[in-house]
């Protein structure tokens, strides 16, 4: 870590990416939250995720600018804030389904989310399969959505209906 200033004190310096501008080669650095802050900042969130969560509020926590936080964030994790928020509150409503003492509508009041419609156009981006299917099924149908294996996850999710379906 560098020790220079308010802003670099906040992140760490990683190796050098290597970019094309116009006829050539140019170093780019790039910078990345500091591991405290970062931890921080996802107990922040995990801590608060039934609330209405901001960015600023968020930045705030960690002692940040809003813009400075979520550029770092997003090149430190791959996601906005926004996108990290939630599917948190996805992977939460899922735990929650899973207990079988909330309805989908519940979990998703439970997590943050407006309303049950919500929820499920986020569940089904995140798991590939809508939050009924985890309630008829169980976690014995549920597999993460990866891209090379959405058909296997069709073809579970199909599997499974027919098993419930002679229940």
């Amino acid at each position: 870590m560098l020790n220079t200033g308010g802003i670099i004190n906040s992140a760490r310096r990683s190796p050098s990416a290597r970019i094309w501008r116009g006829s050539a080669w140019a170093e780019k650095t790039v910078w990345r939250i500091a591991a405290r802050k970062l931890v921080r900042a996802v107990e922040y969130i995990q801590d608060q995720l039934d609330t209405d969560l901001t960015v600023s509020g968020i930045a705030q926590a960690v002692s940040m600018s809003p813009y400075h936080f979520m550029r770092l964030f997003k090149e430190s994790t791959g996601q906005s804030p926004h996108q990290y928020v939630i599917e948190a509150r996805v992977r939460k409503a899922k735990e929650l389904l899973t207990t079988g003492k909330f309805t989908i509508s519940e979990a998703a009041h439970h997590v943050g989310f407006v309303d049950q419609s919500h929820l499920t156009r986020h569940f089904k981006r995140v798991f590939g399969m809508p939050p009924k299917t985890l309630l008829s099924c169980g976690e014995s149908c549920f597999l993460p959505k990866k891209r090379a294996r959405l058909q296997d996850n069709h073809n579970v999710f199909n599997e499974c209906l027919r098993e419930n379906a002679d229940l």
